[in-house]
């Protein structure tokens, strides 16, 4: 029975399974939701026109801290907040980097042209943002990442699923849908002699050839492997599978261990899984649930 085995069942060990399922999906709901802003975008380089024997003036309202040019067929004075600009050459380009306090801005000055399409003027002010009146706390950031994953996902029942001796066991522990993401929260039982290696494993997608069964009165539910037997024949679909994170690179005899994993596409209710995971001395180690 379940409840003979304490180690499987002890309140610390799911409380550490399902504190790691969603830990790690609330830092993949984070990265999905905010991971644009980590990175730098180079903003393009604003084109100037000039007109020869005229002044085009850039102004910044802001102190300026540095201003480069990349030829001197431009006349490049700066005043205060306010750069002038004289071409020199007609032909000419060249680049214009200018440096406020808070900002590096790049301008790339077109060859002179007519007067009437020239930039007499161009005026790049900082934006002004109002204060924010309350910054939201990291902690509540997290609380929020947290619950919003605790609501979402659901304990699958593997009741049926008894560890036996000197074999590993593999429960489907919870299962979470977020976008177009499936996320599986597995537990991994050593009753064996030896460490078993945890691995990603493969994950298929079981289709039913002649459906005859329905497998939505079964939904969150881990079968048996004499349980296939009676879904009928059954063809393969290969699933693309990453883990997340698991517990430890083994599991040493008589330890449970846990492990999440992602399913980079949506699936329907009723779906049937199966992982196959690394073989234990040549014997299968395997887990069939239905989403």
């Amino acid at each position: 029975m379940r409840d003979s085995l304490p180690l499987w069942n002890s309140r610390a060990s799911m409380q550490r399974g399902i504190a790691l399922f969603l830990l790690f999906y609330a830092l993949v709901a984070s990265a999905a939701d905010g991971g644009a802003a980590l990175g730098s975008v180079s903003a393009p380089a604003v084109h100037v026109a000039t007109a020869l024997d005229h002044l085009t003036v850039l102004e910044f309202g802001e102190p300026l801290t540095m201003v480069a040019a990349g030829s001197t067929a431009f006349q490049i004075e700066r005043h205060e907040d306010k750069v002038l600009i004289k071409p020199l050459e007609s032909g000419a380009s060249t680049d214009l980097l200018v440096w406020t306090a808070s900002r590096r801005l790049i301008y790339e000055l077109d060859p002179p042209g007519e007067v009437k399409a020239m930039n007499f003027a161009l005026d790049n002010r900082p934006s002004i943002q109002k204060p924010q009146e309350s910054r939201t706390r990291p902690e509540d950031v997290e609380d929020a990442l947290l619950s919003r994953a605790l609501l979402a996902a659901r304990a699958v029942d593997s009741g049926a699923i008894r560890p036996r001796k000197e074999t590993i066991t593999v429960r489907i522990e919870h299962v979470l849908t977020s976008k177009g993401s499936v996320y599986l929260h597995y537990s991994i039982f050593n009753l064996g002699k030896r460490s078993y290696p945890i691995e990603t494993p493969v994950v298929v997608k079981l289709v039913q050839a002649h459906p005859s069964v329905s497998l939505l009165s079964r939904r969150l539910t881990q079968l048996t492997s004499s349980e296939l037997g009676s879904i009928g024949r059954v063809r393969e679909q290969a699933l693309s599978a990453r883990t997340i994170q698991v517990s430890g690179a083994e599991v040493a005899p008589g330890q449970l261990a846990e492990g999440v994993l992602a399913l980079a596409q949506p699936l329907e209710a009723g779906t049937l899984l199966e992982l196959t995971f690394a073989s234990d001395g040549g014997r299968p180690v395997s887990a069939l649930v239905v989403l």
